[in-house]
């Protein structure tokens, strides 16, 4: 199956029981209130950039990496976090 950013981030959180909306703009909305600063990220927890409301989530996975759909079709990478550019980290 191929996923966009968000849809991966729902999918994944659907398989272990918390619901989130579609969107990366909606997921933002709906975890900013449990925001981290990124040197206090846990694995699993969402990383958002490309603006506010930001355009792209992933989810961190530790060391500095995310697992993230780049684009719309594209498969699923284990990318390096960029260095700037973050617009938050939630707790899902």
């Amino acid at each position: 199956a191929a996923f966009d950013c968000s849809g991966l981030v729902l999918r994944a959180f659907q398989s272990v029981g918390i619901n989130l909306p579609r969107t990366s703009e909606a997921q933002y909305a709906a975890t900013v209130a449990s925001s981290v600063p990124y040197s206090q990220a846990q694995p699993g927890d969402l990383l958002f950039m490309e603006g506010n409301p930001p355009g792209h989530v992933a989810v961190f996975i530790g060391n500095g990496l995310m697992l993230e759909a780049p684009h719309t079709g594209d498969v699923v990478k284990v990318s390096p976090v960029p260095a700037a550019g973050l617009t938050g980290v939630t707790v899902p």
